[in-house]
């Protein structure tokens, strides 16, 4: 899963991407360790486990771990 991000401010830390399908329970999660500089817009590739089922996702949520 591709997400792009932007930030408002500087950061160097780790995130989590959770997946969630329709009935908004959680089917997989990924961490990604990201850097980024202040008003800077990028891309990160986040990986899931090969049995996620990715297409029931309804819905991302991503946090600072």
């Amino acid at each position: 899963m591709t997400v792009y991000l932007i930030s408002n401010q500087e950061f160097e830390g780790k995130v989590r991407l959770k997946a969630f399908d329709v009935a908004k329970k959680e089917i997989g999660r990924s961490f990604k360790t990201i850097k980024m500089a202040e008003d800077e817009a990028l891309y990160f590739d986040f990986e899931f486990d090969n049995r996620t089922p990715l297409l029931q996702a309804n819905f991302f949520e991503i946090n600072i771990k």
